[in-house]
């Protein structure tokens, strides 16, 4: 193309001007705007004496400061927004709450169910009919938790409330102030339970009296308490255990609230397990910890605290290992951090010796219960399997409905002998605990399916399903004799 061809016409020109004036007004502006901050008034030189001003040293060390002040105010803020309630607000809310109750609260020392020892009888097909229902404000993480004729279910709305079976009848309410994600436990009718998210710091175990319904203390930490307490006794003496994010394990006397011991190895967000004298607890990585692939398995003395030992794990452990006899197992899988390995690593309790291993394909997250001489295991994307402690062999392995962070267990109901599983996005499912076949897979009647992280909590009078938007469900099941599942 020759210089003959090169037109401008003059319609162009004022297109490529536009732009450029425009950006020029907008630094003026902008120079004219931050002058301004600091008494100073420019003249037409604009950005050119702006920057003339900001190099000085005055200005410069102004700025710095004003910067300083910007972020420590941002680091202040965000220290009070993860505090959780001052105590002396718990104590004069839940004054103002308390009721009196003559129920008989029986002992929950913790949520996970004991092993089921005699695994018998056949699975039958099963008919639910939900007989209750509620609706709370906000959702539950944890699920409910069983004592008589009563259970506590702990909500994102800072209470911890309590209703009456089989009415579903909300009996009282027990104030903590921040988001109540571990369930409660029961001990000598008295009500402990933990708070937080994984951002929370400087959180309580909070206990309440259940025959006045008053606040009647609590254990401090520096960390978070989302993981579960557990009361457990040896030799004559009752300690309660409470797990504390990176301030890790803490041991008190669950009468005077004075702490015993306290270990620090890892982050532990997953409940203890005791088991002959010994607590076990399993750590994990921390959030935005992208250096550190280290989690630990640890055994300590019930009485003193003292590590007895301490294995190092294949991935982060953030649920109660399971005890049954004389070996400890302590489930893996990471949740912070894109994996996709599990899986569980079992230990004589005594020595720490290796026991069994199981590697599975994706992250275990859920706490694992022990069916005879097998845990049942439950994945982040949702599959219920059960495998072998004595060998580390799958027996087998059920997906439900697919979805990522699924964190409830299954648990076993002995009266039916089935496994029930609450999935994140496609209702409840009822497996044959012996071969893993879906016997039932239940959803609300002309309802959505609200996901669910917590486990189904076990009654007399039926099973309570709670969800993260709040629904309560009081759902019984019903034999239906004529069609016989397999025995195996």
């Amino acid at each position: 193309m020759n210089s003959s061809e090169i037109i401008l016409h003059p319609q162009i020109i004022p297109t490529v001007l536009i732009p450029l004036t425009a950006l020029s007004v907008a630094l003026s502006a902008l120079a004219t705007f931050i002058a301004a901050l600091f008494g100073i008034k420019l003249r037409a030189e604009g950005p050119k004496k702006l920057l003339e001003v900001l190099l000085k040293p005055k200005i410069l060390i102004t700025a710095i400061l004003a910067n300083l002040a910007i972020i420590g105010g941002i680091k202040a803020f965000d220290y009070y927004r993860n505090l959780p309630s001052f105590e002396f607000r718990i104590s004069m809310t839940q004054g103002r709450l308390a009721e009196g109750s003559n129920a008989d609260y029986p002992n929950v020392h913790q949520q996970s169910p004991a092993p089921v020892v005699n695994e018998s009888g056949p699975s039958l097909k099963l008919e639910l009919t939900e007989i209750a229902n509620v609706s709370m404000k906000d959702g539950s993480f944890r699920g409910a938790v069983v004592s008589g004729d009563q259970f506590f279910v702990g909500s994102d709305e800072g209470y911890v409330f309590e209703y009456l079976l089989p009415s579903l009848e909300l009996k009282r309410k027990f104030f903590v102030g921040s988001k109540v994600s571990p369930a409660p436990i029961i001990f000598n009718q008295k009500l402990f339970v933990g708070e937080g998210t994984h951002n929370t710091h400087h959180a309580r175990i909070y206990r309440f009296d259940l025959k006045t319904g008053d606040f009647d203390g609590a254990i401090q930490t520096k960390g978070h308490t989302e993981g579960q307490a557990v009361v457990a006794e040896d030799q004559g003496k009752a300690l309660i255990f409470g797990v504390a994010g990176s301030d890790g394990v803490i041991a008190a006397d669950p009468v005077s609230l004075k702490k015993v011991w306290h270990q620090i190895d890892g982050h532990t967000d997953a409940a203890v397990r005791v088991h002959d004298g010994l607590v076990f607890s399993g750590s994990g990585r921390e959030k935005n910890d992208g250096k550190s692939y280290r989690a630990y398995a640890t055994a300590y003395d019930f009485h003193s605290g003292k590590k007895v030992w301490q294995r190092e794990l294949p991935g982060s452990s953030w649920m109660q290992p399971a005890a049954y006899n004389s070996q400890v197992c302590f489930v893996f899988g990471e949740v912070y951090f894109k994996s996709n390995i599990g899986g569980f690593a079992c230990y004589d309790s005594k020595t720490g010796a290796t026991r069994t291993s199981y590697m599975h394909s994706q992250p275990v997250v859920a706490v694992p219960i022990i069916v005879g001489d097998d845990l049942v295991i439950s994945d982040f994307m949702g599959s219920v399997c059960r495998v072998s402690m004595l060998t580390g062999k799958q027996k087998w392995c059920r997906a439900t409905s697919e979805m990522k962070s699924s964190l409830a267990n299954a648990v076993y109901d002995s009266e039916h002998h089935v496994l029930v599983y609450p999935s994140r996005k496609d209702g409840l499912y009822v497996l044959n605990p012996r071969n893993g076949d879906i016997i039932l897979n239940w959803k609300p009647q002309g309802e959505e399916w609200n996901e669910s992280l917590a486990p189904v909590a076990i009654s007399n009078w039926g099973w309570i399903l709670t969800d993260m938007k709040g629904k309560i469900r009081l759902l019984k099941p019903t034999l239906n004799l004529s069609a016989k599942l397999d025995k195996r």
